[in-house]
């Protein structure tokens, strides 16, 4: 299911791993230049600055790509025929992605990003326009418009999956925060769906990760494992995850309209709960959840 081989990413682990050791100085030159021809890896890679580069600069041409198509090919086409299209160029740019990977071997290099990147957003923009175009793009309770943020919440996920992409994963986090608006207009339901999700996917994640502890993909599930905890901590805590947040960070009053108290103070008590909950899992490490180290921070909704 990973676009790379196990061993190419153990190879790139290990390189990485053995250029630390050689920087802190545990490794004499000779011992560097033996070892570094045992961890011979067949994939490139560039530093962050270009990494950057690339991937804003792929993002430009593919949607300057698209426009141009537009302009010179397609005058003036209805909403469907535009989500249509969009949906062709979804479908390209991910294979493209797939192409620059398996081809040109490329990882972390910023140009198969952007284009796995512009799949997910001409799918989604595809699909709106395509199916639910002439209405607006609002949440209601019985609107099938949830296919739109569901279709990104999998197809992010397969991205994750397959090129193992921490930042997609955390899109299709954001992609399951909209999904609820459509099921039910009652926002503590919405809270608790979005915590079920993530509690779920905790779960999985934390009994796939510890068959992998020792390997390559252990670092890439401590990442996931660490958004779903901020995740839960961010869907239950009523305040951080209020729309008016940015209005009562400027004096305003804070309220919980729309929560029943029986609700609110649930919240709080597994807000605390977190931290210890975070203990339990990881005994040997730092918590990572928000709160765990200084209490007003767990207790910020209530204060």
């Amino acid at each position: 299911m990973r676009a790379y081989s196990a061993s190419s990413e153990e190879a790139l682990r290990a390189r990485n791993l053995l250029n630390d050791w050689a920087g802190e100085g545990f490794l004499t030159e000779a011992q560097y230049q033996r070892m570094e021809q045992e961890t011979v890896c067949e994939l490139h890679c560039t530093n962050i600055f270009l990494r950057l580069v690339l991937f804003l600069f792929t993002l430009i041409i593919v949607g300057a790509a698209v426009a141009l198509f537009f302009v010179v090919f397609v005058s003036q086409p209805a909403a469907q025929t535009t989500g249509i299209f969009l949906l062709i160029f979804a479908a390209i740019s991910y294979a493209t992605a797939e192409f620059a990977v398996s081809r040109a071997r490329l990882y972390r290099y910023g140009i198969e990003e952007a284009l796995a990147a512009c799949s997910v957003g001409f799918l989604c923009a595809g699909m709106q326009a395509a199916l639910f175009s002439g209405r607006p793009y609002s949440p209601k309770p019985d609107g099938m418009e949830f296919l739109v943020p569901t279709a990104g919440a999998i197809i992010s996920l397969w991205i994750w999956r397959r090129f193992g992409l921490p930042y997609a994963f955390l899109a299709a986090m954001i992609f399951v925060l909209w999904a609820p608006g459509y099921w039910t207009s009652s926002h503590s339901l919405q809270h608790l769906i979005v915590a079920a999700f993530y509690a779920a996917g905790l779960i999985t994640v934390a009994a796939v990760r510890s068959r992998n502890r020792f390997a390559y993909l252990n670092d890439g599930y401590s990442m996931v494992e660490a958004l779903l905890w901020i995740g839960i901590y961010l869907a239950i805590n009523l305040q951080l995850s209020s729309v008016d947040l940015l209005g009562r960070w400027w004096g305003g009053p804070r309220t919980t309209t729309g929560f029943s108290r029986t609700f609110y103070w649930a919240t709080w008590l597994l807000i605390w709960c977190l931290p210890p909950a975070v203990l339990w899992a990881h005994p040997d490490r730092v918590p990572l959840c928000p709160g765990a180290r200084e209490s007003p921070c767990v207790g910020c909704q209530y204060h």
